[in-house]
């Protein structure tokens, strides 16, 4: 971030209220960062931090055990490692001018630091987001937002997720709309079958049949209505639901 007039005039202590402010509204924004370990450094391209229960010895809710009174209760080994982290550099740069400052009644620079801290927030929550979901729902945003980019079905787990944490961070409000979509594994469940050959959709992108009974009708999709989509909503009718137990059984 960086504050300035037309000519480069940095002003250094204006700085120190936008990152401040920004600072503030990342913490109160976010809302991923409070479940993941952080550690501040003043400067480092690498960080090391103890990671607790990642080793062999963990401790879980089965060692919690009943005792009675009197009775010793059983000890539990606990492994603790050391993690290092390569560190990625974010940043961002908002240039605030005399004319911004002079012309605005509001505080510019707390404004300012609130929209970096938010965006940076964002960010974040999408990245985390991404790298923590399950794979099934990661596939089923992937062939949304990288169709055409990438053949979803070759890819292994960890180039999906490799991409899938790029393309968030890029896009987080996207993902995380879609990550709300309550269609989308029905969508993604409709993509998979076809792909397999269970159900079949015909030249005009609009009718669907089994994939083994070509003359049998499955549905016609509404005119300019993605096939998808309207699978996706079909499988939630009566009629559907049979449609999709029985493609359910055969996956």
């Amino acid at each position: 971030m960086a504050t300035g007039d037309s000519a480069n005039n940095f002003a250094g202590s204006l700085l120190e209220v936008i990152e401040a402010e920004a600072i503030l509204k990342f913490s109160e924004a976010s809302v991923s960062v409070p479940l993941v370990k952080q550690k501040s450094e003043p400067k480092a391209d690498q960080i090391t931090f103890v990671a607790y229960n990642a080793g062999t010895n963990k401790v879980t809710s089965a060692d919690v055990a009943n005792t009675a009174e009197g009775t010793v209760t059983p000890s539990t080994a606990l492994d603790s490692e050391k993690k290092t982290i390569t560190l990625d550099m974010y940043s961002v740069m908002l240039p605030i001018y005399d004319e911004a400052k002079l012309s605005n009644a509001d505080d510019v620079y707390a404004s300012a630091g609130a929209l970096a801290g938010n965006a940076m927030a964002s960010k974040l929550d999408a990245q985390i987001a991404a790298k923590d979901l399950d794979i099934n729902d990661l596939e089923a945003i992937a062939r949304v937002v990288l169709k055409g980019k990438s053949n979803i079905s070759l890819m292994t787990s960890s180039e999906l997720k490799r991409d899938m944490i790029i393309w968030a961070g890029n896009n987080p409000e996207e993902f995380m709309d879609l990550l709300n979509d309550e269609n989308l594994k029905l969508r993604n469940l409709a993509v998979r079958a076809v792909e397999m050959g269970i159900l079949h959709v015909k030249s005009d992108n609009r009718t669907v049949v089994w994939g083994d009974k070509k003359s049998q009708k499955v549905i016609v999709v509404p005119y300019g209505e993605n096939v998808y989509s309207g699978l996706a909503l079909f499988f939630k009718t009566d009629e559907g639901l049979d449609v999709l137990q029985k493609i359910t059984n055969s996956l």
